[in-house]
């Protein structure tokens, strides 16, 4: 399942999450090709059966790459800083 797609259909209206059964969250979202390329038909969404655990379980692996590129940057930062300098002197 896509978050991106997911956010981009609530747009939409293609994008929801009802529950099915007793923890089973139905999550549908826009298709990989929105038309069918042999009828022109609009494609249906896409329903992917999700637990809890595994919408925060998405949730905490964007966070943390989320810090990864952070740290990426304030390092990026400390290099061109230090490369002005060499070029200054």
């Amino acid at each position: 399942m896509d978050a991106l797609k997911y956010v981009a259909g609530k747009k939409t209206g293609q994008s929801g999450i009802i529950l099915h059964g007793d923890t089973t969250l139905l999550v549908s979202c826009p298709p990989e090709q929105p038309f069918n390329p042999e009828t022109g038909k609009p494609n249906p969404p896409v329903d992917s059966g999700m637990q809890m655990e595994d919408i925060l379980a998405m949730q905490k692996g964007a966070l943390e790459a989320l810090d990864k590129a952070q740290e990426l940057a304030d390092a990026c930062d400390v290099l061109v800083e230090d490369a002005e300098a060499a070029l200054d002197k």
